[in-house]
C-alpha cells in the first residue's frame, strides 16, 4: 500500500570542467555497468536459459570492481542502482501484461543519469553535494523555487548532464540559497 505521496523537482546544475569530468565518470562507469550485465544475461539466456538475478549481478559487479581499477575508483551506489534499474527493465521484459520491449544497450553520448541513494548525496548550504571519484563533488544549483523541507526521500531520479563541451549557460553572479528566499 502506498502510505504518501512523493514530490519531484527538477534544478539546474551549474558545473566547473572539473566537476563536468567527475560526473562524465560516474556516467561512463554506469554505462559500462549497464552494458556489462545486459550483455552477460543475454549470453546465460542465449546459450544456457537461465536468467541472472539481481544477487548474480551485484556480485558480478564486485567482481568487476576488483579487476578494473578505474571501476572501483568511481562511487559504487550509481553502479547498483543501475543494476537494480536493469532488474526492473528485464522483469518487465519478462511480465505479459507490460508491453516494455527487450532492455537495450546503452550508447555513448546519449543521455546521461545516475541516481545517487540519500548517503551519496547532501545539501551543503546553497549547493549540492554528489559522491564521485576522488570525494565530493559540490555543485551550483540554480534554485528555481523554494525546498519544502530538508530531503527526505530514499533516492533521487536521474541527474542529466550534456556531455562536455555543450555547458549551460554562464552564471550570472551568485545563487541565492532558498532559506534567503522572501
Amino acid at each position: 500500500m502506498f502510505d504518501g505521496m512523493e514530490t519531484r523537482y527538477t534544478y539546474r546544475l551549474r558545473v566547473n570542467e572539473g566537476q563536468a569530468r567527475s560526473l562524465q565518470q560516474v556516467f561512463h562507469a554506469r554505462r559500462f555497468v549497464w552494458n556489462t550485465a545486459l550483455g552477460r544475461w543475454s549470453d546465460l539466456w542465449r546459450h544456457e536459459q537461465c536468467t541472472l538475478g539481481l544477487a548474480d549481478m551485484s556480485r558480478e559487479l564486485t567482481d568487476w570492481r576488483s579487476r578494473f581499477d578505474w571501476l572501483a575508483a568511481v562511487p559504487v551506489t550509481p553502479q547498483q542502482q543501475v543494476l537494480r534499474d536493469l532488474d526492473r527493465s528485464i522483469r518487465a521484459f519478462y511480465d505479459n501484461k507490460n508491453p516494455a520491449g527487450r532492455p537495450r544497450f546503452k550508447k555513448k553520448g546519449s543521455h546521461s543519469s545516475a541516481r545517487w541513494t540519500k548517503n551519496g548525496f547532501g545539501l551543503d548550504g546553497d549547493r549540492l553535494s554528489v559522491a564521485v571519484a576522488g570525494g565530493r563533488a559540490h555543485l551550483r544549483v540554480v534554485w528555481s523555487r523554494l525546498l519544502p523541507s530538508a530531503p527526505t526521500f530514499r533516492r533521487t531520479r536521474c541527474w542529466s548532464w550534456p556531455e562536455p563541451g555543450t555547458r549551460a549557460t554562464p552564471g550570472a553572479g551568485p545563487i541565492p540559497h532558498p532559506r534567503d528566499w522572501v
